[in-house]
């Protein structure tokens, strides 16, 4: 089943989907025959927001607000925003001829419908990838190089996050605090399940007001108070205010995406485009990542 030909082209829609599964897609950089992997997630029986069928199934970019919500299970059903796409396309076999091809594309604003919270993965792409790339290995199957080179990435993320582990995850949990709460104001906190202390009451020391809000406030602390990271955010600072040609070149990117509508097919500018151009003129083995670099970029 496929309705997309009952969309209109350039329309932003709220849709909903069940959740199947994961995998990574490889990508070969022209200059060099270097192949790159980016993480896509499979979604079934997607529908418009009042029911209406839209396709069967739909493989979508595995982009960041998606890997915010956790591990997902099969069956996740999740709410997100998409625009439809129709684009002319060269017909097989016959190069004066057109066709149209239509597409779900910029899929954004993914909640969980039952509004459960899953165990945290990783938020950047590359470990990411590295996740997957673990999670599908079968029995006997041995990693190329390239594909080694991910799941190093993630065994990284996993030593940098100790409590962002599935293994791990289990150590703590958020509970209501009967201390804290009030009759019309329940508050949570995080604690160990191991010893019963009190990881974490919030900023303000009065408690998260939902289960949801303290798991991300505990996962926040965990991430961005870590030495190792602001380490590598350090590097890309002093990395971009050293490279003022490379600098020169992401404002190019920006004003011709924001100007154009896309640069050599992105048509957004983030930290893939970032990692693009560090790999395209030939910066490797650095101390930080391309979102490290992004995020100075934006921030400086």
């Amino acid at each position: 089943m496929n309705n997309l030909a009952m969309l209109l082209n350039n329309f932003r829609y709220k849709m909903i989907g069940t959740f199947v599964g994961a995998d990574n897609e490889p990508n070969i950089q022209k200059s060099t025959g270097k192949v790159f992997y980016h993480p896509v997630a499979l979604f079934k029986d997607i529908c418009l927001e009042d029911g209406t069928p839209v396709i069967d199934k739909y493989w979508f970019n595995y982009v960041t607000g998606l890997r915010r919500l956790g591990k997902l299970e099969p069956g996740t059903r999740l709410s997100f925003f998409v625009y439809c796409e129709r684009n002319r396309v060269i017909v097989e076999l016959n190069k004066d001829e057109f066709g149209l091809m239509d597409s779900l594309s910029v899929p954004t604003n993914f909640e969980r419908i039952d509004g459960s919270v899953g165990e945290p993965v990783p938020v950047e792409e590359r470990p990411m990838s590295g996740y997957i790339f673990v999670k599908n290995k079968q029995k006997n199957t041995v990693f190329d190089e390239r594909q080694q080179w991910y799941v190093d990435q993630y065994m990284e993320w996993k030593h940098q996050n100790p409590r962002q582990t599935e293994e791990d995850l289990e150590n703590f949990e958020v509970v209501k605090s009967e201390k804290l709460s009030r009759r019309s104001k329940e508050r949570f906190i995080v604690v160990s399940k191991v010893t019963g202390e009190i990881l974490d009451t919030g900023d303000d020391r009065k408690g998260y007001t939902s289960v949801a809000s303290a798991y991300a406030g505990f996962d926040y602390k965990m991430k961005y108070l870590n030495p190792r990271i602001r380490y590598r955010r350090r590097c890309a600072k002093r990395f971009l205010l050293q490279h003022g040609d490379f600098d020169k070149k992401l404002m190019d990117i920006f004003d011709e995406i924001d100007n154009k509508g896309s640069w050599e097919g992105f048509m957004i500018f983030d930290e893939k485009i970032v990692e693009y151009l560090l790999n395209d003129e030939g910066y490797n083995d650095l101390e930080f990542k391309a979102k490290d670099l992004y995020e100075a970029w934006n921030t400086l």
